[in-house]
């Protein structure tokens, strides 16, 4: 049981990573006009789960690179990617959860 409640905390952690993601890229592209705007970028996920385990906040990072039209519609495009991936995890631990609880019918 313990090993399917770290499963739900993992999962929810991705989603929130991915949804983390997506509103710095949606900054970005609200910016991709600004003459010499440069991109903010989330860390990588892992990095991002190692922070949040030690209790630091993580958040969106300015990086030196400028703000690139199409390189803002594949990220946001992956981290939707990712937050789909996760809920479909949540969703079917927890199908396998209330399966328990029941029993079989």
């Amino acid at each position: 049981m313990a090993q399917e409640i770290s499963l739900l905390k993992l999962s929810s952690t991705m989603a929130r990573h991915a949804t983390q993601a997506h509103g710095a890229t949606a900054d970005n592209l609200a910016r991709v006009d600004v003459p010499g705007a440069k991109r903010r970028e989330l860390i990588a996920f892992q990095d991002a789960l190692k922070a949040s385990s030690g209790g630091r906040e993580v958040a969106p990072e300015l990086t030196r690179e400028p703000i690139k039209l199409d390189a803002e519609m594949l990220s946001m495009a992956e981290a939707r990617g990712r937050h789909e991936a996760a809920m479909s995890v949540w969703k079917s631990t927890l199908g396998m959860l209330r399966l328990a609880i029941r029993g079989p019918q």
